[in-house]
């Protein structure tokens, strides 16, 4: 061979190499390119799928949360028509098909900020080998073992075929139903005295709850908390039976809401073991609460058993702690005889809490959960959202969750898309010249008797409170407040000011006098 076929022979194999090498090298982008996406696909649906999982974990009890939902939902596909999530095995899908399909609706929505269909599988078990095949196929299911090894129980699995797995079901079905007769709701620990953050609204109700979980049965025998719904009545319950389990370890606290009570009841009459159930709340229990007690309402036979415990525990000068959406008085459906019971405890009413208190709640919440929200967005939420701690808190988590998931700072103007806020559902802007003709305007004075040197104990309580609404409220310095009503010293301002402070611990009145002050505003 000559030296021009040489050299014609070696271009032709170097040009192949270098064509081999670029599609060698191309491949390897383009399959890394496909890792990395299916890498962002699968972080985005674990971040997804922990959001879901956040809001089933506030929304039902521990226990069941554990048992069908934690380690066994799992996200697999996003598309734009379905998201589909399996679960380990049929009784879980049976479980959350049947009685969770509202809440991972709303979880879905919540999280995305508008409703998608979903859809459950179940992971397939993969099949065992037939007959002179290769256990080469299930390799990945049982870890090989080396001849003479000892065996970890981690490394043994099981592999239950269809009627080991239904006995294991019916089985799981007995033991929960033996547990729901006489079950109460778990603390929740996160629900504390230091967690709740305590305002006009709320500072009787919060004394009242504190000094019931030192002394279960003398401070208060029979407490009742009344308002409305997310006020954060069930988080004081939660908050005393916290502080009693700790503090009084021996005494035996049951935590349930109206409806389980109801439950319990029928369930006792169906089985006749009304006598158990009776024994069971009068002799074991020393610290009862039941959370939402208007459900009661139009049951006789509840309402019947419920008289009858009530007045054991209270014959045995044991602690009945008992929340509501409204006031004994005003219940409507429950025997006159239950009433006069219920409106024999201490009853505190839980209002709406105050725009200080709403930031104060917010900024807690946030600081909580590793939430980072900027301060003007805070002050946003808390001057839209007025009536309603748990949507208040919601707001919170629905931003956080929509900045996680799509890698979005929130701002000012996210906050009003996402939560659907305008312009017009914001406070106006409160000076001290509005709190001073509201106040006056309330206690049927002029603004001239509030900047008046005049002492008489009417026109001082109303400046007096003036100053603390002016001060908290209004934002106004000591010193302009002072300037202001009568051109006072700053050190008059603070006076009045802790005063009010000071009176509002014990004074239901001035509470709900503030209260109504400011919903003027």
């Amino acid at each position: 061979m000559n030296n021009d076929l040489l050299l014609s022979h070696f271009l032709k194999k170097t040009n192949t190499y270098q064509q081999e090498s670029a599609n060698i090298t191309i491949a390897a982008l383009e399959k890394s390119a496909d890792e990395t996406i299916q890498s962002e696909e699968k972080n985005d649906m674990l971040s997804f799928r922990d959001e879901i999982l956040n809001f089933i974990k506030n929304s039902i009890n521990a226990q069941r949360y554990n048992a069908f939902f934690h380690q066994s939902l799992e996200c697999k596909k996003i598309q734009d028509d379905c998201i589909h999530f399996s679960v380990p095995t049929n009784f879980i899908k049976k479980i959350i098909t049947e009685q969770y399909s509202d809440l991972m609706a709303n979880s879905i929505e919540f999280v995305l900020g508008k409703s998608y269909p979903y859809e459950i599988s179940v992971l397939q078990k993969k099949a065992m080998p037939a007959n002179g095949e290769s256990a080469q196929s299930i390799q990945s299911e049982t870890p090989a073992i080396k001849v003479g090894q000892k065996k970890n129980v981690k490394d043994i699995t099981f592999t239950l075929n269809d009627e080991m797995e239904q006995e294991c079901e019916n089985v799981s079905n007995q033991s929960m139903l033996k547990q729901s007769d006489f079950n109460s709701l778990q603390f929740d620990q996160k629900k504390t005295f230091q967690t709740f953050i305590v305002g006009p609204s709320n500072n009787l109700a919060h004394a009242s709850a504190i000094a019931v979980s030192r002394e279960p049965g003398k401070a208060y025998p029979v407490l009742y908390f009344y308002g409305h719904s997310g006020l954060g009545k069930t988080h004081l319950l939660h908050a005393i039976a916290n502080s009693i389990a700790k503090n009084h370890p021996r005494l035996n606290v049951l935590l349930v809401s109206g409806n389980e009570l109801i439950s319990q009841i029928i369930n006792a009459y169906t089985q006749k073991q009304v006598p158990a159930l009776m024994d069971y709340y009068t002799k074991q229990i020393d610290v009862l609460m039941i959370d939402d007690i208007h459900e009661l309402k139009d049951r006789t036979g509840p309402q019947n058993q419920f008289f009858q415990i009530f007045n054991e525990l209270l014959n045995a000068k044991k602690q009945i702690v008992i929340t509501s959406d409204k006031d004994p008085k005003d219940i409507t459906g429950i025997e006159e005889r239950v009433r006069t019971r219920l409106s024999s405890s201490l009853t505190i009413e839980i209002q709406q809490p105050d725009l200080e208190t709403r930031i104060a709640i917010l900024k807690k919440k946030a600081l909580a959960e590793d939430i980072f929200i900027p301060e003007d967005v805070v002050k946003l939420i808390a001057r839209c959202i007025r009536n309603n701690v748990r949507e208040l808190e919601g707001s919170l988590v629905k931003l956080a969750a929509w900045s996680s998931v799509y890698k979005t700072d929130i701002d000012i103007e996210v906050a009003k898309e996402l939560l659907k806020i305008s312009e017009a559902d914001q406070e106006k802007t409160i000076t001290i010249e509005t709190i001073s003709k509201t106040v006056s305007n309330y206690y049927k004075i002029s603004v001239a008797d509030l900047k008046s040197k005049v002492r008489n104990k009417d026109i001082t309580t109303a400046r007096h409170v003036a100053m603390y609404l002016s001060y908290f409220i209004g934002k106004a310095t000591l010193t302009e407040i002072g300037f202001f009503y009568g051109r006072r010293d700053h050190t008059t301002v603070m006076h009045a000011v802790n005063k009010i402070k000071n009176n509002l611990k014990s004074d239901q009145t001035l509470t709900n006098t503030l209260y109504e002050i400011e919903t003027l505003l």
